[in-house]
């Protein structure tokens, strides 16, 4: 396989489709690179890509791209915001939502908390690459929570990640009154903390509301609350109306299993949970010369049914991937690119080595 094309639609949920396509490096097989001089190397072991610099090309506005295992390979840990110092009810609510879709996904969903297992506190924004934020702010009356996952943007240059920033946040509207007890019925005067949350992390795991906008519709997903008396069997959860939402996240999880994207620096904040051990990048040595050229190749494009996988299979295998070099802007003359490679059986089952980082330099030959 020759090159990835830098096209990418952004990916969008329901509760029972996944749009969105991606295009990149895919196949199984040898490593091959080039060097100036125009010797040849191949790697010794077959290898899989399964991540090339990721270009998250969008179009208008997009739904969040937060889903179980996108960016998380443990799921969400939430910071919480300051502003929730000393509300040990709605703490101890947003806790029981968090079980609820962790022991449902099984996936690590929980506070951040110290070595002592006391919850840590943070202002919003203190370290906002690094961590999902749960908040209180006065949204007004029309709002009653907000799920938001912000990001910027970098080089348009398609060998560049675009997502620098991978957080989400809740906004719980402070003005309002809670009812935060799961158990029994809601009394008049509050609106449903529980039912409200789960609905909001129901986004974080990247489901978009229901579709079937019928009269009198009761779901998670389809949830409009109020301050009025309901009674415990008619309130919504994840056991009461939640069957929906719960296989649009079980879809998601289930075609979303990726890898790990490795130990390079800006790649770190895109996970949530602990890092997996490293080992050292195989070492493809050319014959005379350890720097490739930039020399022009014909280009071919391979594509995916899931660009949430950062996983580019397409089923197939090829005898050998050919790794092109990157524009060099300006007056650059070298352009290094991380590659990440994981060692596949000849039968193309996993292998038990992790997946691998391997830095590939191009030269800029004048």
């Amino acid at each position: 396989m020759e090159r990835y094309d830098d096209s990418s639609s952004y990916p969008f949920i329901n509760q029972r489709r996944l749009y969105g396509d991606a295009k990149g490096c895919a196949g199984s097989g040898l490593v091959k690179v080039f060097t100036a001089a125009g010797d040849t190397a191949v790697s010794a072991d077959t290898l899989k890509i399964e991540f090339a610099h990721t270009n998250f090309k969008y179009h208008n506005k997009i739904f969040p791209a937060y889903l179980g295992k996108l960016y998380c390979i443990n799921g969400f840990i939430f910071t919480l915001d300051s502003s929730l110092v000393g509300r040990t009810d709605i703490i101890a609510a947003i806790e029981y939502c968090l079980k609820q879709w962790a022991n449902f996904t099984g996936l690590r969903l929980e506070l951040e908390k110290d070595n002592s297992g006391n919850i840590i506190f943070l202002k919003e924004g203190s370290d906002p690459i690094f961590r999902n934020y749960i908040t209180a702010k006065n949204l007004g009356n029309s709002t009653i929570m907000l799920t938001s996952s912000p990001y910027t943007t970098g080089d348009t240059n398609p060998f560049d990640i675009w997502v620098r920033n991978t957080i989400t946040s809740i906004t719980i509207n402070s003005g309002l009154n809670y009812w935060t007890n799961p158990e029994g019925d809601k009394p008049d005067g509050y609106y449903d903390f529980i039912g409200i949350l789960l609905h909001e992390l129901g986004h974080v795991l990247n489901i978009n509301h229901d579709v079937q906008y019928v009269h009198n519709l009761k779901s998670l997903m389809y949830f409009g609350d109020n301050t009025s008396f309901v009674a415990a069997s008619d309130r919504i959860n994840l056991s009461q109306w939640g069957t929906e939402a719960k296989n649009g996240v079980q879809y998601v999880i289930d075609n979303s299993k990726i890898q790990s994207l490795n130990d390079l620096s800006y790649i770190k904040p895109l996970f949530s949970g602990n890092m997996p051990e490293l080992s050292i990048a195989p070492t493809i040595i050319p014959s005379q010369d350890t720097v490739l050229c930039a020399e022009q190749v014909t280009s071919y494009m391979l594509s995916s049914n899931y660009s949430s996988n950062n996983k580019w299979s397409t089923g197939a295998t090829t005898q050998s991937i050919t790794i092109l070099p990157s524009s060099f802007p300006g007056n650059q003359t070298e352009s290094s690119q991380y590659y990440s490679v994981k060692r596949w059986n000849e039968n193309c089952t996993i292998a038990s080595n992790p997946s691998l980082p391997v830095k590939v330099t191009w030269k800029n030959i004048v």
